[in-house]
C-alpha cells in the first residue's frame, strides 16, 4: 500500500510548492520542496510514537512523534485528510 498527501498551497510555508506526506508499508516520508531540490525526512512506521492533529478553522497541522527522534510537523491539511493520515499510520503501526 502506498498513499500520498499534499498540503494546501494556501497554508503557511507551502506557497511555492506544498509539503507532501508519503506513506507505505514500512515508512512515512515528509518531503519539503526547496527552490532547488527537496528535503526528506523518513521515519520507519514501527518508530512512530504518536500522531497529533492540531485544531484549525480551515486547515490543521499534523505532528508525528517518533521514538528517539525529532517530531515532524506539517501544516495545511483538511481535517478529514489529517484524520485519515493518522488512521493509516496507527493501523500500519499495529501490524508491526
Amino acid at each position: 500500500m502506498r498513499a500520498e498527501f499534499a498540503a494546501s498551497r494556501l497554508s503557511s510555508n507551502n506557497h511555492f510548492a506544498p509539503d507532501r506526506i508519503i506513506i507505505d508499508d514500512e515508512n512515512v516520508v515528509l518531503v519539503r520542496p526547496k527552490f532547488f531540490g527537496a528535503e526528506q525526512t523518513i521515519i520507519p512506521i514501527d518508530k512512530i510514537g504518536s500522531v497529533q492533529i492540531g485544531a484549525g478553522i480551515f486547515m490543521v497541522d499534523i505532528k508525528i512523534k517518533a521514538y528517539g527522534g525529532q517530531p515532524i510537523e506539517v501544516s495545511g491539511f483538511r481535517k478529514s485528510e489529517a484524520n485519515y493520515i493518522a488512521k493509516i499510520l496507527m493501523k500500519n503501526k499495529k501490524k508491526k
